[in-house]
């Protein structure tokens, strides 16, 4: 039942990430269950909050995407739901620990 729920949680933040107002209340709505059951489900099932899932899913996308080299950083991080560039940048890298355009520069590196 917890991998299922997970998997519908996942499907739909992935479904919603590029929507800059997609809030944990319209996930609740989504999965239609309170804000708070949310809350509570996520924390006992993975230890994190809705919102901690929703901006972890959109920097997972956003460092994917780099990665490809699909569009500038600017574009990536207004695609998966960003409202501000230097927001992104920064969430990016505490948790990457690089620079969202020298993440994109070491992976195209990489791929060469």
């Amino acid at each position: 039942a917890d991998a299922g729920f997970i998997k519908r949680v996942t499907e739909t933040v992935d479904k919603n990430l590029s929507d800059e107002d997609f809030s944990v209340e319209e996930l609740a709505a989504k999965l239609r269950m309170s804000r708070v059951h949310l809350y509570r489900r996520l924390k006992e099932i993975c230890d994190r909050s809705p919102a901690e899932v929703i901006m972890e899913a959109r920097l997972e996308r956003g460092a994917r995407l780099l990665a490809e080299g699909t569009g500038t950083v600017s574009e990536v991080a207004y695609g998966v739901g960003f409202k501000s560039l230097a927001h992104f940048s920064r969430r990016f890298s505490r948790k990457y620990g690089i620079s969202p355009s020298a993440y994109r520069t070491k992976s195209e590196k990489s791929s060469i």
